[in-house]
């Protein structure tokens, strides 16, 4: 199913994991997620996506076994990503660089 978005509204959240396992058990606890298997951002590591009432909430993945963690200052530590709805990815990155930001993770 695709989804669309305004412009600047979050889009999508996910966890990436140093311990897959205990993240799903967590947060199903937690939030009463169940959780089914789904393609995610890199090839090299699991990831699910957290359903609440069949609807998706978030994904959670494990740490790519590549060493390229997002979490590369506390690769032991769990980071959530937020995903902004964008129109145009190249445009985006310019109005963040010259408000002073930087790009973490390339497009």
């Amino acid at each position: 199913m695709q989804r669309t978005y305004p412009e600047g509204v979050p889009s999508w959240v996910d966890l990436e994991s140093p311990d897959l396992d205990a993240a799903r058990e967590f947060y199903g606890g937690l939030f009463g997620w169940t959780f089914e298997a789904a393609p995610g951002p890199r090839a090299d590591a699991a990831y699910v996506v957290a359903r609440l009432d069949g609807r998706p909430a978030a994904g959670l993945g494990a740490e790519p076994t590549d060493g390229s963690s997002d979490a590369e200052a506390a690769p032991d530590l769990p980071v959530w990503n937020t995903y902004v709805a964008v129109a145009d990815l190249d445009a985006a990155v310019e109005r963040v660089t010259a408000a002073g930001g930087h790009v973490i993770v390339a497009p």
